[in-house]
């Protein structure tokens, strides 16, 4: 027998068995569609042992939601996604009534967390105000600022500090603001004449058609990525992503990047590293995630008042975002993209979420070995900016 006829029986012997699997996946998944016991939906899944029915009555709304988007997008199986008994909203202003049937204990969630249930279908929403030219001078660093349209002093504080554009040691650098609408219906004074003002004086900030709430902070994560992958700002090498009440300490973070060799650069996704976090299941906190909501632990995540990665990292997260069912709390999101792609986040003890020490903030020298630290005013970040580079001061960063 020639190595040609061989190598062709082994190739439809592989065509023989793959049609096998294919065909057992299928008819289980269709006969465990068909039989419901009680009024309880099943399927069929790969995990532990080889096939294991799982009862879907008995799933958080996150897990099943997952497992269904993870059946759409299957060619073999989205024809089978009527067991789960959902009816996907065609646009942005439908509600998702079919996922609040699926929990049992909906009506006593706090408002803010139904109205994220009853939106969390949607992630495209149109971009009111853009910020073409923020990117003129080709910045290699961008610092992505969480604000909210209010929060004037806040964005002003961070543009005259750690926030400034220009040169910091071999970097150029530029600053970007991420908001969402806060409309006077929902209580907040009307602001578009302060805003639009901002935007013809500074030119960065971005605007996008969704209510600014915690829950939906997730958003601008995924609206940013998809804002960078449409072409802006390519000449951006590393992405600083914080909230507006940090300090942070630029020329750190420019020496930090400066010392990164191509291997360390390749699965950048660096901060205050979390690992083996629980839902809150205190109602009294913001982080309140009901149990019906979901249930298992967090995957690692970076907090997200302040972290750092490369503009090819941010394009793998935009592209990992859309497998991924949005989950109110920004910073576990993108720890769940992160787990999709492999990637573990990696921890840099210079990035303080968590604050420092009330006996550390009184020694300015604490500063020199920190990138940046969560909360401060407007004011302590405009003081805290002036002292850390005042040269007379015998820890200023200037003298290191």
């Amino acid at each position: 027998m020639s190595a040609r006829i061989a190598k062709l029986y082994v190739w439809l012997t592989c065509l023989f068995a793959a049609n096998i699997i294919v065909y057992t996946v299928v008819s289980l998944s269709k006969k465990e569609s068909s039989s419901k016991s009680a009024g309880k939906e099943k399927f069929v899944t790969v995990k532990d042992k080889l096939w294991r029915t799982v009862d879907f009555s008995k799933l958080p709304l996150w897990e099943l939601l997952s497992l269904y988007l993870d059946r759409r997008g299957n060619p073999i199986l989205r024809n089978t996604t009527e067991v789960f008994n959902l009816t996907w909203p065609e646009s942005c202003n439908d509600r998702f009534e079919s996922a609040t049937s699926k929990i049992h204990d909906f009506a006593s969630y706090p408002e803010h967390m139904k109205d994220f249930v009853l939106s969390m279908h949607c992630r495209n929403y149109s971009l009111l105000i853009d910020a073409p030219n923020v990117c003129h001078h080709k910045p290699e660093l961008l610092m992505a600022i969480k604000s909210q349209v209010g929060n004037f002093y806040q964005r002003q504080a961070v543009r005259d500090t750690w926030g400034s554009s220009g040169k910091v040691g071999n970097w150029t650098v530029k600053t970007i603001f991420l908001l969402g609408r806060q409309d006077p219906e929902g209580g907040h004074p009307n602001l578009s004449i302060l805003l639009d003002f901002e935007r013809q004086k500074h030119g960065d900030i971005l605007l996008w058609d969704f209510h600014d709430t915690f829950f939906n902070l997730t958003l601008k994560d995924i609206l940013f990525f998809h804002w960078l992958e449409e072409g802006h700002c390519p000449t951006v090498e590393f992405i600083f992503k914080g909230d507006e009440d940090i300090y942070v300490s630029t020329d750190n973070l420019a020496m930090y990047i400066s010392g990164l060799n191509a291997s360390e650069k390749q699965n950048l996704f660096v901060g205050n590293v979390i690992r083996d976090a629980r839902p809150i299941r205190d109602r009294k906190l913001k982080y309140f995630i009901p149990e019906s909501f979901y249930k298992s632990n967090y995957p690692p995540y970076a907090g997200g008042g302040g972290l750092l990665f490369t503009r090819d990292m941010a394009s793998r997260l935009h592209h990992a975002t859309q497998g991924i069912m949005l989950f109110p709390i920004d910073d576990v999101f993108l720890g769940m993209c992160l787990k999709a792609m492999g990637v573990d986040p990696q921890i840099h003890h210079g990035f303080m979420t968590f604050d420092i020490s009330e006996r550390e903030k009184q020694n300015l020298c604490t500063y020199r070995d920190l990138i940046m630290v969560h909360r401060r005013t407007p004011q302590e970040t405009i003081r805290l900016w002036q002292e850390v580079n005042d040269p007379t001061m015998p820890c200023s960063l200037s003298d290191l």
